[in-house]
């Protein structure tokens, strides 16, 4: 699934991840900064836009939760 900004804004302080992880660091955070803008902080605490569309959309199969990672049924 592409995480879209209005799938974000929906979970923001929840964790997305992937089955088979390639390239970068998982599980992301879904944050918002105070002027609004919605991001994905990864554990070491780098950040990076969402887009909707074009090369950096990011894709994720489901969410989990904080303590320990479990996997979240949608």
């Amino acid at each position: 699934m592409i995480l879209t900004n209005d799938i974000a804004r929906e979970n923001i302080g929840r964790y997305i991840d992937l089955k088979k992880r390639i390239g970068g660091y998982y599980p992301k955070q879904i944050i918002e900064y105070p002027d609004g803008r919605l991001a994905l902080k990864d554990p070491q605490g780098v950040c990076s836009p969402i887009e909707d569309t074009g090369f950096n959309v990011v894709h994720y199969d489901f969410f989990v939760q904080k303590d320990g990672f479990k996997e979240v049924a949608e």
